[in-house]
């Protein structure tokens, strides 16, 4: 497995974002179930709390893609949301997210809800920015998957209260002197 291959897996698995929900009448429709919007709502934030936990950067949601409905969610259901990071680009990140529906007074749960968002990471003039640091190991597969020229040093510049490194964003990395 490659350093970047590992960070990703890495950023993954810390990225996975679970949220719980109770379904009251305020956020139903005249079905009594779950308005759609309201599902599409916390399902972006889900993605975004998610995509953000990945790589720590500004990110703007640029689609979804294929929301499957599979089962209505009344009023007085308890749901869960959980976002987890399914694909990396260069400046792009897609996060897959599922929701579970359970009765407040019953046993198990299904799926009811799924579908992926698509976000990219931009700088402060909003223009696509590496999702990865291209530093500490962490270097392009491929001239195509990452083409981004790494930074010659980190400047000894780090987040001051964590001590996290302004370059490669982690807290222990060869790139400090």
């Amino acid at each position: 497995m490659t350093p970047r291959e590992q960070e990703i897996q890495r950023r993954t698995q810390l990225s996975e974002t679970r949220v719980t929900k109770a379904v009251f009448p305020p956020t139903t429709n005249h079905h009594n179930t779950l308005f759609g919007g309201t599902a599409l709502a916390w399902m972006d934030e889900v993605s975004f709390i998610a995509a953000t936990r990945f790589c720590r950067l500004p990110l703007v949601t640029v689609s979804s893609d294929r929301i499957d409905f599979k089962h209505a969610i009344p009023a007085g259901s308890i749901v869960e949301l959980i976002g987890r990071v399914v694909k990396v680009g260069n400046t792009s990140l897609k996060v897959e997210v599922e929701v579970f529906v359970e009765g407040l007074y019953q046993e198990g749960r299904e799926r009811a809800i799924s579908g992926s968002f698509s976000f990219v990471a931009v700088d402060e003039q909003q223009k696509p920015v590496p999702v990865l640091p291209t530093s500490c190991g962490v270097a392009p597969t491929s001239s195509t998957a990452w083409p981004i020229a790494a930074p010659a040093t980190c400047r000894a510049t780090r987040w001051a209260a964590a001590a996290i490194c302004w370059t490669c964003r982690a807290v222990s990395c060869p790139c400090r002197t």
